[in-house]
């Protein structure tokens, strides 16, 4: 996290429009396998009159292409590739993934923007690759308590980091949404609670 700390609200708005390049990509059946922040551009504008911030996503070079027209042979499983700090738990067994994989690659980069650092450190490749199968964690404030974390943010993080899929946020679009409705809320959350995010499975990221 080479430029912790961003404010929330810049934050937001860089992974937000990661997840609106994300949707489009998984509508089109294309899931992205290495997301980091390497490989997130993004470009300030000079001055307010030159429009927002623009977001690109680089380096599709490990892209899945998934679906009923996939090629079999980019569909195996059993095969393990991706950076491993950002790597999902099912991307770390070998196993088919889908856009849930590359929420959890965002939920990754979100977890170590609230706090500074990786949700999971180890001294290997493949101890890291354990931990994100198997352990569960820490929130971000326990992490790096002198950080100032938004719980409704890391509240976002650890559900978007949730071993199984299906827990997670249903996509890259459901995602965004939540993280611009905690700001729409000024990242308030009422004190002493601790509010289950309420995720719209009906939202579909995969069109044919």
């Amino acid at each position: 996290a080479a430029e912790f700390p961003l404010s929330p609200s810049r934050m937001v708005d860089i992974l937000c429009k990661c997840c609106d390049v994300l949707s489009a990509a998984h509508k089109a059946h294309i899931i992205h396998r290495d997301l980091k922040p390497e490989n997130i551009m993004v470009l300030e504008p000079d001055k307010p009159s030159d429009g927002e911030r623009q977001v690109k996503l680089l380096d599709f070079g490990m892209a899945l292409l998934v679906g009923p027209k996939a090629d079999q042979r980019l569909t195996q499983e059993g095969l393990v590739q991706g950076t491993p700090f950002y790597m999902s738990p099912e991307q770390c067994k070998g196993e088919e993934i889908g856009p849930q994989s590359d929420v959890y690659s965002v939920g990754v980069m979100l977890y170590e923007q609230l706090c500074g650092r990786l949700p999971f450190m180890g001294e290997s490749p493949t101890d890291i690759l354990l931990m994100h199968m198997f352990n569960e964690p820490e929130p971000p404030s326990r992490t790096n308590p002198r950080a100032q974390v938004p719980a409704v943010l890391e509240e976002i993080a650890l559900r978007t980091l949730a071993k199984d899929p299906e827990d997670r946020p249903a996509g890259a679009r459901e995602l965004a949404r939540l993280m611009r409705e905690a700001e729409a809320r000024n990242f308030q959350q009422k004190p002493g609670t601790q509010r289950r995010m309420t995720v719209r499975r009906s939202t579909v990221e995969m069109e044919d």
